[in-house]
């Protein structure tokens, strides 16, 4: 007798523990459904009920979801945010993102469960680069080249790093060796809007620079954010340190630290097919010399080859306005190299 109430007792427990995990949507008609929401495909929700199965509610009949599993909800400006969700009045507040900002209904384009395995190390995408020329002949050239690029992005940050190094060598000339490494943290304050932090270290030996160091913060703005296309605007200040090799041909010149204003535009992607594109563009105004202007940009494109082999052609340009000793106020290559994308 005492076995058969405890069965009892542990049956009436499931079905309550059941109860309290189940999902809730409302309608707009003010009805709540329970059960499992499975996702949300072509505006469709499937939730999963104990009563008639998997069922099909059109999404624009819903008010909100309440939920305690981890869900993925895939936005129509491209972001995707992860977390347990709670309905309110104000829209769909999911625990990932900040209390004052709720997302709703009617901007979401997708709900899935998060796949199996996603982690931390599964949010970062990147490519790992190589390339060598050589040419012999009339004259002696040789240039190799390696490169380095990740990304990381959460729903409220969002992390960007870069390296590259042109290793360049002819006979009897000076050498023309660029390294760079960059790195930008955009911190999320609404859908399209961001706080950024950015730093940047340069070493040019065609224009005598041994090392340029840059610090800078500022505000952006997500101009265009979908699924194969992302565009951000980008304002603020920079801190800049400069520091030049002299030489006997040269002769010490200005040099020291500075401000500068930042003026930049970002495309993070932009996918046609196969072929995906990345660029950026920075316009940065001396405080202090008000007449002197550098342009930093580059653009390439990454066509895939077999798996995860790539091959990618960037074009790079560095443009100074008032350059500290005599040398081309244009500095620019064309790079090609194969490498890994993960």
């Amino acid at each position: 007798m005492i076995f058969r109430h405890l069965a009892w007792l542990c049956l009436i427990s499931m079905g309550m523990a059941g109860v309290l995990r189940a999902d809730t949507v409302l309608l707009v008609n003010s009805d709540r459904l329970s059960g499992e929401i499975q996702k949300l495909e072509d505006k469709r929700l499937y939730l999963k009920t104990a009563y008639a199965g998997v069922i099909e509610i059109d999404w624009s009949m819903v008010q909100g979801i309440t939920s305690d599993q981890t869900l993925r909800f895939s936005m129509r400006d491209g972001r995707a945010v992860t977390g347990t969700v709670q309905g309110s009045g104000e829209g769909l507040q999911v625990s990932s993102l900040p209390p004052q900002a709720p997302i709703l209904p009617q901007t979401v384009n997708a709900i899935s469960r998060p796949e199996e395995g996603e982690n931390f190390w599964s949010r970062w995408d990147g490519s790992v680069e190589l390339g060598y020329s050589l040419t012999r002949g009339n004259s002696s050239i040789s240039q190799s080249s390696v490169g380095a690029n990740t990304e990381y992005e959460s729903a409220r940050l969002r992390l960007q790093g870069s390296v590259s190094s042109l290793f360049s060598k002819q006979s009897g000339a000076r050498s023309a060796s660029t390294h760079a490494a960059f790195t930008r943290v955009d911190f999320y304050l609404k859908p399209h809007a961001f706080a950024f932090t950015q730093g940047n270290l340069d070493r040019d030996d065609a224009q005598l620079l041994r090392l340029r160091t840059s610090i800078g913060a500022g505000l952006g703005w997500q101009a265009i954010r979908s699924r194969r296309t992302e565009l951000s605007l980008l304002g603020g200040l920079t801190f800049t340190d400069e520091n030049y090799r002299l030489g006997e041909e040269v002769h010490p010149g200005p040099g020291g630290s500075t401000g500068e204003a930042l003026l930049g535009i970002s495309l993070e992607r932009f996918e046609w097919r196969r072929l995906r594109f990345i660029g950026k563009s920075s316009l940065y105004r001396s405080v202090l010399d008000g007449n002197r202007i550098r342009v930093v940009a580059n653009a390439g494109v990454r066509v895939p080859v077999i798996h995860h082999v790539v091959w990618t052609i960037r074009l790079n340009e560095q443009f100074d306005s008032r350059p500290l000793f005599s040398v081309k106020k244009h500095d620019h290559g064309l790079i090609s190299s194969f490498g890994l994308a993960f």
